[in-house]
C-alpha cells in the first residue's frame, strides 16, 4: 500500500465519476444564454416591486429581512445600462442556470454519464414555476443556489475515504449560512450540512479544528449579516419594515414574530389551497413521463451502494422540501397557486437529481442502440420543455404592474388620501410628477411601528402632529373631516355609511355625502384609460398570475363604464365598452383589443364625454 506524506489529502475515488467539471459549466452557460432573454425588466409582485424599491430607496425587507440578496440588489441595481428590476431578474437567471450546472455537477459526482447530467439539469432549468420565478426580481434562485451547491458539497465530501478536507468542510458552512441569510427555504439543504459535518467528527488528525472551522463559518457570517439589517435603512419613508435599530429588533425581524416564527399558513380554515398539492400538479403537467425516471432513479439510490453516500443529501433535502410544501397553505384567490409555488425550489432540486439518475438507470440497462434512442428522447424533452415552458416564463414584455401604477397615477390628485390593502400597490406606489407616492396601508396598521413612525410620514395631512387614530374607519373620518376625498383600487376599503366609492378608471373615491357608485365619472376614467390598456401585453394561458389579475382591474374599469352608460340610455357605447372588458378578460390579440378601445372611445366622444 502507499504511504502518502503528513500534508497530502486524502483523494476521492475515481471509480464512477465520469469526465471532469467542464460539462457542467456547459450545461450552465448554455442554460443561461437560452434562458436570459426571458428576464423581466420590471416587477412581477409585490414583492418583487418591493425588492426593486429598498434596493434604490433604502430600507429592510419584509421579515425575516433577506440580508444577503438586500446587499446584492444594492448593487444589481446601479449597474450601467441596466434598468434596476432587469438587473436583479438577470441575477436570478444567472443563479438558476449555475443552479442547473451544480446538479449536473453532482450528478457527475454520482456516476451519472453525458445523458442523466444534461437531463437532470434540464428538468429543473425548464421548470416553469421555478424558471419563471427566477427571471424576475425575487430572492429565490440565488437560495436554490445554495441549496445545490450544499448538495453537491455534501456529495464530494461522502466521497472522500478518509475525514473530508478543511477546506471542503468549511466551504460547506459556509453556503450553510449564506442560504440561512438569503431565504428559510435554503434551511432544505440541512441534511447535507448533518451528513457531512457527521464524517467531519470522525476520528483523525485536525478533527478539533474540523469542528471549530466549519461551526464558524456556518455561523458567523449570517448573525453578521442579519445583525447589519439596520444599515440598510435609509431616510425613506417606505419601504422600510420594521424600523429596526437594536438587535432585538433584528432579532423579532429574523424570527418573523409579526407573522408567527413557524407560520407557513395564511389561513386555518378548509378551504384553501395546498403547497404540495400544487406541485404534483405541476410536475404531472410540465415532467410526465419524466417522473418514471425520478421513481426509477428514487430505487436506483436505495439499491445501489455506490450511490447511497447520495441518499441523505438528495432524499433528506426531498423530504424537508415536501414537509414545507405540505404546511404551506394560502385562500382560494386568483394567484395562491403562483405565490405557494415559490416554495417548491428544494424539493424540485432533489427530484431533478433522481430523474438523473433514473435516467443513468435506464442508459445502463440498455443496449447500444437504446442509448441511442434515449439520448433523442432526452433531446426531444428538454426542446417540448423549452417550447412548452418559454410562454410561462418569459417576463421580458410583461410591464403590467408598472402600466397598472400609471394608470392608478391618472386619477391621484394631490387632495386625496391614498389608501390600499394590497401589496402591489403598497410597495410599487404610484409615480407622480415629484416621485412615487406610496399608499397607507390598512393591513400594515396592525404594526406599531407602521402606525407610529411610516404612516404619518405617508399621510401627514391627517396622520401626522401626534394625532392618534384608533380604528380604520377614525382614520377615513378624519380625512373626510379635512375635506380629502379618500381614493383606493378597492371599494370595500373606503366605503362609509356617509360615503359611496364611485369608480373611476382602476380606483375608487369617496367623498362625505357622495350616493352613486357609478357616474359620468366612472366613464370619463375609462377613456382616460384608453392609452395604457392599449400598452398592456397579451398574457399566455398559464402564469403571469398577478399580472392577470391587475389586467381585471381594467376590465372592471370598462365594465363599470358601461354599466354607467346603460343607466344613462347610451345602449350602443354601454355595448362597446362590455366589449372591451370581454377582450381584457379572455386576452383578445393586441391589435383587437386596440380597435374595440377606439370604437368605445369613438361612441362615446359622439356622446359628447
Amino acid at each position: 500500500m502507499t504511504r502518502r506524506g503528513p500534508g497530502a489529502r486524502s483523494a476521492p475515488p475515481t471509480g464512477g465519476v465520469r469526465g471532469g467539471p467542464l460539462r457542467s459549466v456547459w450545461i450552465g452557460l448554455v442554460t443561461l444564454a437560452l434562458l436570459a432573454p426571458t428576464a423581466a425588466r420590471s416587477p412581477q409582485t409585490g414583492d418583487g416591486a418591493e425588492i426593486v424599491a429598498t434596493a434604490l430607496r433604502g430600507g429592510v425587507l419584509h421579515p425575516p429581512g433577506f440580508p444577503l440578496q438586500a446587499w446584492i440588489d444594492r448593487v444589481l441595481v446601479r449597474v450601467p445600462g441596466l434598468e434596476p428590476a432587469h438587473g436583479v431578474s438577470l441575477f436570478g437567471l444567472l443563479s438558476h442556470a449555475a443552479t442547473a450546472g451544480a446538479i449536473a455537477e453532482t450528478l457527475r459526482w454520482l456516476g451519472v454519464g453525458g445523458i442523466g447530467c444534461i437531463l437532470g439539469a434540464g428538468a429543473f432549468a425548464l421548470y416553469p414555476p421555478i424558471w419563471a420565478l427566477a427571471a424576475q426580481p425575487e430572492v429565490f434562485a440565488l437560495a436554490h443556489l445554495l441549496v445545490a451547491a450544499m448538495i453537491l458539497m455534501s456529495v464530494r465530501i461522502l466521497r472522500e475515504p478518509g475525514p473530508p478536507s478543511l477546506g471542503a468542510l468549511s466551504l460547506l458552512g459556509l453556503l450553510g449560512s449564506l442560504g440561512a441569510a438569503q431565504h428559510p427555504v435554503a434551511l432544505a439543504g440541512l441534511p447535507a450540512l448533518v451528513a457531512s459535518g457527521a464524517r467531519g467528527l470522525r476520528p483523525g488528525p485536525g478533527r478539533l479544528l474540523r469542528v471549530i472551522a466549519p461551526g464558524a463559518l456556518l455561523v458567523l457570517p449570517a448573525v453578521a449579516l442579519y445583525l447589519g439589517l439596520p444599515l440598510l435603512r435609509s431616510d425613506s419613508a417606505w419601504p422600510d419594515w420594521g424600523a429596526l435599530r437594536a438587535p432585538g429588533d433584528v432579532l423579532r425581524h429574523v424570527l418573523r414574530q409579526e407573522y408567527g416564527t413557524f407560520s407557513l399558513s395564511a389561513a386555518t380554515g378548509t378551504d384553501t389551497v395546498s403547497g404540495v398539492g400544487i406541485w404534483l400538479q405541476d410536475i404531472l403537467r410540465d415532467w410526465n413521463v419524466m417522473i418514471l425516471l425520478a421513481v426509477a432513479g428514487l430505487v436506483d439510490i436505495a439499491r445501489r451502494r455506490e450511490l447511497r453516500l447520495g441518499l441523505v443529501p438528495i432524499i433528506g433535502t426531498a423530504a424537508l422540501g415536501l414537509a414545507l410544501l405540505l404546511r404551506a397553505h394560502l385562500p382560494h384567490q386568483t394567484y395562491s397557486g403562483a405565490v405557494l409555488e415559490h416554495l417548491q425550489g428544494p424539493v424540485t432540486i432533489a427530484a431533478s437529481l433522481l430523474i438523473g439518475l433514473g435516467a443513468e438507470a435506464l442508459g445502463r440497462r440498455a443496449a447500444p442502440v437504446g442509448r441511442r434512442i434515449l439520448l433523442v428522447a432526452a433531446v426531444a424533452a428538454l426542446a417540448v420543455g423549452l417550447f412548452l415552458g418559454w410562454p410561462v416564463a418569459d417576463l421580458s414584455k410583461d410591464r403590467t404592474l408598472m402600466i397598472y401604477a400609471r394608470g392608478v397615477a391618472l386619477e391621484l390628485r394631490d387632495e386625496h388620501v391614498y389608501v390600499t390593502e394590497g401589496d402591489v400597490e403598497g410597495f410599487l406606489g404610484a409615480p407622480m410628477p415629484a416621485g412615487p407616492r406610496y399608499p397607507v396601508s390598512q393591513p400594515m396598521m396592525s404594526f406599531p411601528w407602521y402606525v407610529s413612525g411610516t404612516a404619518p410620514r405617508l399621510e401627514p395631512r391627517v396622520l401626522g402632529g401626534g394625532r392618534l387614530i384608533q380604528t380604520w374607519d377614525g382614520f377615513l373620518q378624519a380625512g373626510f373631516d379635512q375635506g380629502r376625498p379618500v381614493l383606493s383600487s378597492s371599494p370595500g376599503l373606503i366605503a362609509t355609511a356617509h360615503a359611496v366609492p364611485e369608480l373611476r378608471g382602476l380606483v375608487y373615491v369617496a367623498d362625505s355625502g357622495a350616493t352613486e357608485e357609478l357616474t359620468i365619472e366612472s366613464v370619463a376614467g375609462a377613456i382616460r384609460l384608453t392609452p395604457l390598456a392599449k400598452e398592456l401585453p397579451v398574457l399566455p394561458a398559464r402564469g403571469h398570475a398577478f399580472s392577470r389579475f391587475y389586467v381585471r382591474r381594467f376590465a372592471r374599469a370598462y365594465a363599470g363604464a358601461a354599466e354607467a352608460l346603460r343607466r344613462r340610455g347610451a345602449a350602443e357605447a354601454a355595448i362597446r365598452a362590455d366589449a372591451v372588458a370581454d377582450g381584457l378578460n379572455q386576452a383578445v390579440p393586441g391589435d383587437r383589443r386596440a380597435r374595440l378601445l377606439d370604437w368605445f372611445v369613438t361612441a362615446c366622444r359622439d356622446l359628447g364625454y
